[in-house]
């Protein structure tokens, strides 16, 4: 996943970038809230509004997701895997350090502790049409488990400010 969007960044030419999951399982009126919010900030993070609607599992999961990754950077925010718009200027100075489920929490953490700008915006999401999520695979978990460990020396122990 994390691929796709590094070699996108790359080929990219416009002012701002975000990647929307082919999934359909945002809205299109949170689409366009979200690009709307584009020249707020550097960053548009978004987060879910209706939690609900995804699986008691998906919900644990993903809140003890954001837990690690707010404990570890030192941020407060409300989600870290959102289809997220970046300035290119800022996004293309910046080194992708994974290609797992966990390249935009790495993104934005590490972008966000620099001092970059952001505004969170509330999305919605419906119930997936067809299919689960793929991000449940052990070699899914392997990966966002490196990424969360790597992110936790690099903010504790390489002289990133807390």
């Amino acid at each position: 996943f994390g691929y796709n969007y590094e070699k996108g960044v790359e080929l990219a030419k416009m002012q701002y970038i975000m990647m929307v999951p082919g999934d359909n399982e945002i809205i299109y009126e949170s689409i366009g809230e979200i690009c709307d919010a584009a020249g707020q900030a550097d960053i548009v993070v978004p987060y879910t509004v209706n939690t609900w609607v995804r699986p008691l599992s998906r919900r644990l999961i993903s809140k003890t997701f954001t837990i690690l990754m707010n404990h570890i950077s030192g941020l407060n925010l409300r989600y870290f895997n959102g289809p997220c718009i970046h300035k290119s200027s800022i996004i293309k100075s910046l080194p992708m350090t994974t290609w797992g489920y966990a390249y935009m929490a790495s993104i934005l953490a590490r972008l966000i502790k620099s001092g970059h700008s952001y505004v969170e915006i509330g999305m919605y999401l419906k119930q997936r049409d067809y299919g689960g999520s793929k991000a449940f695979k052990l070699k899914n978990i392997y990966r966002v488990t490196k990424t969360l460990l790597e992110l936790f020396l690099e903010f504790r122990f390489k002289g990133m400010k807390k």
